[in-house]
């Protein structure tokens, strides 16, 4: 008995040590022909969860000759990708050398330059005297309302995780309730900004959301620039979001900024899932007041009114702020690789003077080469600094004017879907009412009211008053479709309010803050050329 235990051990040990030299072997296989060849780890990890979705993430439920498959399809699609990219590369460089080629299309300029007219001259100041107001919910208030609350986010850190696991960034935000001097400090990481984003958009799916930076894949993610860029956009996202009266009654913003606990945080954040549709009567809408507003478009059929004239508006700056932001990323393009060349002619002095220093050359071309190196070091770090500052006041700036334009274009379209679902309704219940209407059979017309408070006379001989009350059910529906896109045409110009005013004090600030920062790098640029042109008056004159 005693040695069939001791056997039962020594076998178990062995598997075991069977089991771990497995995987010990099938991480050397990932570490030699993945990670060592350079690929995305957190890409191929991806793509074998694809491959397996049950259990894809332990390498004990893998063969070797899986993983070895596995491996040599994903080399395979990355260097289709390497290649195709190599083309787009290629074909990008000669449709660049076409475009140095080719005159500015004056055609193209001027008939945007009509379509903006075309908007100016139609967007005349809106009337919105045509307004209803109706009671409705009222939101609960919580401990954030009326508060004076800073956010800052910070200490972004990246976490790093095993083979089978995303690597990611979680941030630091404080957020200050500044008279109540209470402090609250969580992490979160980019994928809890997006689902606190989406929950908004699911309580509040008539406000503008402030816009989040897209997802980005590969290493680049965690490159100091970017991580620094995308921290700065979701500043703007927090402090635009906490700037909302209505957002700081969301359970799901407060648990955002102030769970500490992960696991109840995550719980919290499952909610979201649950959050019921939006109400279909506006009376069952919940706002801070207990009221809404209803804005009556009288040109409802009318493809020049007020709001396709917003809408294509929007679209035309989106157009130009997308040409803009190309415009502006090769320009940063061109201005890093004239620094990679000005840093080379640096180096190429630097060697002539260490060079003429060694053959002991004459003092005043040792001093000569000595000097232009000083003076390209000076120039190359002028260059990257002005570019540098070019890129984050003036791109990334409209950068985010152009994500809030696409945000608010989200809202117009909202608003367009529901005006085209009314005018379809409304068209469809119209025409029953007419069929109704040449039968005179009362008994068809789907009268819900007490028939005997109806006048008998009137409702087969005045056709208003017929139609008023034929359809009872669909007409009540169809007026309660009407009032929602009220609600909704209301809520669209009070965001469109909001923005602009927004605009009137963030682009005025844009560009004195810009003004600010380039004016010293100017000033450098010229001691620079001042010094080099000083030394060489020196020489002249000595």
């Amino acid at each position: 008995m005693k040695d069939n235990n001791i056997n039962l051990v020594n076998n178990q040990s062995i598997q075991k040590t069977k089991k771990d030299l497995d995987i010990k072997m099938k991480q050397n296989i990932i570490k030699s022909n993945i990670i060592d060849k350079n690929f995305d780890k957190n890409i191929f990890f991806n793509f074998c969860m694809n491959k397996k979705n049950q259990g894809g993430e332990d390498l004990s439920n893998w063969s070797i000759e899986e993983l070895t498959s596995t491996i040599n399809e994903f080399i395979e699609e990355q260097n289709k990708i390497i290649l195709s990219n190599k083309t787009l590369e290629q074909e990008y460089q000669k449709q660049k050398e076409m475009a140095q080629n080719i005159h500015l299309n004056i055609n193209e300029l001027n008939n945007n330059y009509n379509n903006i007219q075309h908007i100016q001259k139609n967007n005349t100041s809106q009337n919105i005297s045509n307004i209803t107001e109706f009671y409705c919910n009222t939101l609960q208030k919580s401990f954030f309302n009326g508060k004076e609350i800073k956010i800052a986010i910070k200490n972004p850190k990246p976490i790093e995780m095993g083979f089978f696991a995303s690597s990611y960034i979680i941030y630091e935000i404080e957020t200050i309730l500044i008279k109540d001097k209470i402090k609250y400090i969580v992490t979160r990481r980019y994928s809890d900004f997006i689902n606190l984003r989406n929950a908004l958009q699911n309580q509040f799916p008539y406000y503008l959301i402030p816009p989040l930076p897209g997802k980005k894949l590969g290493l680049r993610r965690f490159d100091y620039d970017f991580v620094m860029k995308r921290m700065n956009f979701l500043n703007k996202f927090l402090r635009n979001i906490i700037n909302i009266e209505e957002f700081k009654t969301s359970d799901f913003l407060i648990s955002f900024l102030t769970c500490q606990d992960r696991n109840q945080f995550e719980l919290k954040m499952n909610e979201i899932n649950y959050i019921p549709e939006p109400p279909i009567y506006i009376e069952n809408i919940k706002t801070l007041s207990g009221k809404i507003q209803i804005y009556h478009d009288n040109n409802i059929n009318d493809n020049n009114n007020y709001f396709n004239n917003i809408q294509n508006y929007f679209i035309l700056q989106n157009q130009f702020l997308v040409k803009l932001n190309d415009n502006l990323k090769n320009f940063n393009k061109s201005m890093l690789t004239a620094f990679t060349h000005l840093e080379n002619v640096q180096k190429n002095f630097e060697l002539l003077y260490s060079l003429n220093s060694q053959v002991h050359m004459k003092e005043d071309i040792i001093k000569s080469y000595e000097e232009l190196g000083i003076f390209f070091k000076n120039w190359k770090n002028v260059i990257y600094n002005q570019n540098d500052i070019i890129r984050k006041k003036i791109k990334d700036f409209y950068k985010y004017v152009k994500m809030e334009g696409e945000v608010l274009l989200e809202l117009y379209n909202k608003r367009k879907e529901l005006q085209d679902n009314y005018i379809k309704e409304n068209k469809r219940l119209q025409n029953k009412k007419d069929k109704l209407w040449t039968t005179m059979d009362l008994s068809k017309w789907e009268i819900i009211e007490d028939f005997n408070r109806i006048d008998k006379v009137l409702l087969i001989r005045d056709k208003v008053y017929g139609y008023s009350k034929m359809c009872t059910t669909e007409t009540n529906n169809l007026i309660n479709l009407e009032k929602k896109l009220g609600y909704v045409n209301k809520c669209c110009i009070d965001e469109l309010k909001k923005l602009v005013e927004k605009y009137k004090n963030s682009f005025v600030d844009n560009i004195k803050d810009f003004s600010s920062d380039l004016y010293p790098v100017i000033n450098d640029s010229l001691n620079v050329w001042s010094q080099m042109a000083s030394s060489i008056e020196d020489k002249k004159n000595g």
